[in-house]
């Protein structure tokens, strides 16, 4: 319960960054992204999966794929979380098409 109310409120926190009083999905992927690079940071995550498919841990300063093209790198995150808990319905037909050529 405590985890789900971090999420919550980190989420809530991002948006008041972004200057919104609502919270979005861009809001709480971000989060997510977050606290999984936390766990691969902190030994949470040792980044031996035998799905790599729903890979989305990745150690933060080896990313290298973000300095390319962020925003790109953000969308494959997004269509990999959301596909992890079946909810791509949440991102649009075109967007998910995008993020499958790039993931290959």
């Amino acid at each position: 319960v405590r985890f789900l109310e971090s999420l919550i409120r980190l989420s809530q926190a991002h948006a008041r960054l972004m200057y919104r009083d609502y919270v979005s999905l861009e809001d709480a992927i971000g989060v997510l992204r977050v606290m999984e690079c936390s766990a691969f940071a902190y030994g949470g995550f040792d980044g031996d999966v035998d799905d790599y498919e729903n890979y989305v841990y990745a150690d933060p300063m080896a990313v290298h794929s973000a300095a390319e093209d962020p925003d790109l790198d953000f969308l494959c995150f997004t269509y990999r979380i959301l596909k992890r808990y079946e909810m791509l319905e949440y991102l649009s037909q075109e967007l998910q098409d995008k993020a499958m050529t790039q993931i290959g």
